[in-house]
This record gives structure tokens, C-alpha cells and sequence, in this order.
């Protein structure tokens, strides 16, 4: 699978994960959304979402465990106002990123991954995002709102552990890693 678009993207979530963890926004602060004017990920809002939206409709809460490399107990097909969290129960760093397929969009999950920056863009919706450091509960939910076509997907690389600490340098080597959506932690959600 290319992913040229997804690996430039990595060194912007790792980076902006880092900078929310550092100012004590958490959960709440989307490395996806906070990833830039760039907007080098397909996972970056092409409307206005909010990073982390509760649930309005008080849905069910699905706590969905990132290992490396998969998100065990994610459900195939839910219903809308769905509310999912993360557990990390791995050795390495994982995150649970949600994005929407746009309404009018047909190709597959797979097919708008290996599309240009600017055309991925515009078939996805962030829903929001959440971060786990190993043996520990992301804080926060993110909200399956609406019906429609989902993916959950880790853009960590393979062998980070924790959040990097301090503030961020743009200009920093960008970790060597897989990112784990490649080594196959993903997984579409049906919203019905």
C-alpha cells in the first residue's frame, strides 16, 4: 500500500500528540486536527468537527484496547452516538484515531489512504482522536455521531513507548518507524 500522505503525516500527529500532552490538554487536543495550515493527514477535518465531541444521544461506550498491532474488541458495525475509548494494552505507544467517510464518497478505506494530500482531504471527516501510553486509559471518548462509514486507524510509529516530552522541534528527525495503521492496526466501523 503507498502511503506517502500517512508518513509525512507521522512526525506532525507524534509531534503535536507531544504538545498537547505538554500543555495538559489531553484528549481534547487533536494531533490529527492540530497537524496544520498543511493539513498533511487524511485523518484533518474538511468541515468543522470538534476534536472530541460527546455524545448528545448518551450512546453506548465501547472501549476498544490498542496492542501492537490491532484494536481488539472494536465492533464491525454500531449505532450512531456510540461512544468509543481507548485502553493500551500493548508495550508500545497507541492512539485511535476516528475519521468519517464523507457523504458522497464511494471508493474504499484502502483507495482514499493512497490518494495526494488535497483529494484525501476531501473525502474525510476527523471525528476525533485518543492517545494511551502502555498500560493506561486514554482520557476522554470520542463519538460516533452520525451513520456512516468509519475508520479507526494508529498513525504511531512501531517502537515508540510514550509521548515525546518538551516542546516539539519542527525540525526533528521524524521517528524511523512502521507507522501501525501498515503493520494493520485499523479497523472500519459501520454506523447504522
Amino acid at each position: 500500500m503507498k502511503a506517502s500522505l500517512l508518513r509525512r503525516a507521522l512526525p506532525l500527529l507524534v509531534l503535536a500528540a507531544a504538545a498537547a500532552a505538554c500543555t495538559g490538554s489531553g484528549a481534547s487536543s487533536s494531533p490529527v486536527a492540530s497537524a496544520a495550515p498543511s493539513a498533511a493527514s487524511p485523518a484533518a477535518p474538511s468541515t468543522a468537527a470538534s476534536a472530541n465531541p460527546s455524545s448528545s444521544a448518551g450512546g453506548p461506550t465501547v472501549t476498544v484496547t490498542g496492542v501492537e498491532y490491532a484494536f481488539e474488541g472494536a465492533p464491525d458495525t454500531t449505532a450512531p452516538g456510540t461512544q468509543f475509548a481507548l485502553k493500551n494494552g500493548g508495550k508500545e505507544l497507541h492512539e485511535l484515531v476516528l475519521v468519517r467517510k464523507n457523504a458522497d464518497v464511494t471508493e474504499s478505506w484502502d483507495d482514499i489512504l493512497k490518494l495526494p494530500d488535497d483529494q484525501a482531504l476531501s473525502k474525510v471527516t476527523l471525528v476525533g482522536n485518543l492517545m494511551a501510553e502502555p498500560g493506561k486509559d486514554a482520557e476522554g471518548t470520542v463519538t460516533a455521531d452520525q451513520a456512516g462509514d468509519y475508520l479507526m486507524i494508529c498513525f504511531v510509529p512501531k517502537g515508540i513507548t510514550e509521548l515525546p516530552t518538551g516542546s516539539p522541534d519542527p525540525n526533528a528527525t521524524p521517528p524511523a518507524g512502521e507507522p501501525h495503521f501498515l503493520l494493520g492496526m485499523r479497523h472500519e466501523v459501520i454506523v447504522k
